[in-house]
């Protein structure tokens, strides 16, 4: 997360969120989403949503506007104390054939790529 915004595309007071691979794949399909997490009543507020993105070699996908800095001052629930909680879900379309690996190990290897 980048609280002041990342590169020019975002304007001051805007929240930019990234999700990074921090391995090397060949080519793998995810849909994912971002939401914070309502501290008052546990509930996820989704943001976005990212159908069938392809990831690369140390490739990341993201919004340069995730949530602006007005939205969490008007959304004070969101906030735990002075932290934000965002959640990722990930769904992986499709794996690299050369990766695969029996299902734990490979779920193992995705935790802890992203």
């Amino acid at each position: 997360m980048y609280p002041k915004g990342r590169d020019t595309r975002a304007q001051d007071g805007d929240l930019s969120l990234f999700l990074k691979s921090l391995k090397r794949f060949n080519k793998m399909y995810i849909c994912f989403s971002f939401s914070i997490l309502d501290a008052s009543t546990g509930t996820k507020q989704t943001m976005f949503k990212a159908y069938n993105q392809k990831f690369n070699i140390f490739s990341s996908r993201g919004y340069y506007v995730f949530c602006k800095e007005k939205t969490l001052q008007d959304n004070p629930q969101w906030l735990d104390g002075d932290t934000l909680t965002v959640v990722c879900d990930i769904q992986i379309l499709t794996y690299p054939e050369n990766n695969i690996a029996p299902l734990t190990k490979r779920r193992d290897q995705l935790c802890e790529d992203f």
